[in-house]
């Protein structure tokens, strides 16, 4: 997958498309138990439905401030977002 982010152009490796799709399935499961729309979503966290829909199908990478801002929102620890529940030791 190419990335286009001037002025830069970088290649996801396959590891890191993974990592977000993971990632991205957690924050689509997390949402709907919360009963929110990705609008609703977005609007909490500051960005807009199209940018977050990018990051829940897993296409687009977020800054450490998203995340936390999606934790808090989510209210989950950030943390949990980042390393599967299963791995946390």
């Amino acid at each position: 997958m190419i990335f286009f982010s001037e002025p830069y152009l970088y290649v996801i490796s396959h590891e890191h498309k993974k990592i977000l799709k993971e990632t991205a399935n957690l924050l689509r499961t997390l949402r709907i138990e919360k009963k929110l729309s990705q609008e609703q979503l977005a609007f909490e966290i500051g960005m807009s439905r199209t940018q977050y829909q990018a990051i829940e199908r897993g296409i687009t990478n977020f800054g450490i401030l998203t995340l936390y801002r999606l934790a808090e929102v989510l209210e989950v620890d950030p943390i949990s977002l980042v390393i599967p529940q299963e791995k946390q030791t």
